[in-house]
């Protein structure tokens, strides 16, 4: 029981440390002014089609620009989504209801950022669309963890029963 008491423990840690971590970095991509963040992304669109020795055109640059973009804000809620979950699995709580609070904080979070860059930076407009986009990261992220523990419950129960 002692182990397993461990294991709960380092895993909410690591999982708070994911999701917190995350959540810095959201925070400092969104301090940046709204030419930075841009250069950011376009910096990588280049590197990427210079690795399939492609050039693009401004209308296909900015269209990969922006799928650079929403792609980041997934995935980066995504792995938030991960790591709350993880948190929440490690509670009584039911399932349900982890899953809903995992994803529940990282839509708040989502939005307050999105309201941050409205706020601080006349040249960056927060959207809705962002929030949205990153609630559904969130949740896929949430859901991952969800059906992993549960097929890792289901196996261990088996194991069990064959014993």
């Amino acid at each position: 029981m002692e182990k397993k008491k461990r294991w709960i423990t380092g895993q909410r840690i690591v999982c708070i440390l994911l999701t917190v971590g995350l959540m810095a970095l959201v925070v400092w991509f969104s301090s940046q002014s709204g030419g930075s963040s841009n250069g950011l992304s376009r910096k990588i669109v280049e590197m990427v089609a210079g690795w399939f020795g492609v050039s693009l055109g401004p209308d296909q640059m900015e269209f990969w620009n922006l799928v650079i973009r929403k792609a980041a804000h997934f995935t980066l809620y995504f792995w938030m989504g991960v790591g709350a979950a993880g948190v929440l699995l490690t509670t009584r709580m039911k399932k349900r209801w982890q899953f809903l609070l995992a994803v529940a904080v990282c839509a708040v979070f989502a939005a307050s950022d999105e309201m941050h860059q409205w706020i601080a930076d006349a040249a960056r407009h927060g959207s809705a669309w962002d929030v949205v986009l990153d609630t559904v990261g969130s949740g896929c992220g949430s859901a991952v963890v969800m059906v992993l523990c549960q097929l890792l419950v289901e196996k261990q129960s088996h194991s069990k029963r064959r014993e």
